[in-house]
Order: structure tokens, then sequence, then C-alpha cells
């Protein structure tokens, strides 16, 4: 492997461990299966996707920092309707899912494309 390759291959299972860590934390809190802690040792990530704004569009990434909440920038923002205060889904206006967000330098960048008003 080249040193790119294996710092990556090392970065992909740093990730790998720490997602491991947070599902066999949940397992012993919710159910203390064994079942599933056996699975959680199989787990595998193929891809991973990171949703800042709730039922929008979302972006593929090669690291994701794991916090408490679950992935940095994952769901982390909502667009609401500012006179009832509700959450807007893509359920209820699915033109939502045309606003595509991209990480630029650590900050959120939005656009929108296709929305027809």
């Amino acid at each position: 492997l080249l040193h790119s390759d294996r710092a990556l291959k090392k970065k992909e299972n740093e990730v790998l461990s720490q997602f491991r860590k947070l599902l066999r934390h949940f397992c012993a809190k919710s159910s203390g299966n064994l079942v599933s802690k056996l699975v959680v040792d199989m787990a595998t990530i193929s891809e991973l996707w990171i949703y800042p704004i709730k039922s929008c569009g979302g972006f593929k990434v090669e690291e994701a920092l794991l916090h408490r909440g679950g992935l940095r920038w994952d769901r982390e923002f909502a667009v609401m309707d500012t006179k009832t205060l509700e959450i807007l889904t893509q359920k209820m206006y699915p033109e939502l899912a045309s606003i595509a967000p991209l990480l630029k330098s650590k900050a959120i960048v939005y656009g929108v494309g296709c929305v027809t008003p």
C-alpha cells in the first residue's frame, strides 16, 4: 500500500472502531442482547452520508466526526415555518429534497436547484 492508502485505511479503522463502540454502548443500554452485540462486531460501513438540513439533500463524505448526538453536521438544521413554528418535512414539501447543502472548509453552504415555485 502507498503511504496515503495506509493512512486512509488507518483512518477508516479508527472510524469503524468509534462506530462499533457507539453501537456496543447502544446495545448495552437498550437490550443487552448477545445477538445484538454479535451483529455489531460484523458491521461494515460502505458509504457515509450527511444530511445537514432535516428533509433536504445530503452528500457523501469520506470521514465524519462522531459526537454524542451523532455525526457532526448531520441533521443539525431544519426548515421551519416562522408563522406556525412547525418543522417542514419532505412528506409535506417534496421540493425540500432539491436543497443541496455542501460542506466547504468546515462551513455549510446551501444551494437550491430545480425548485419550481
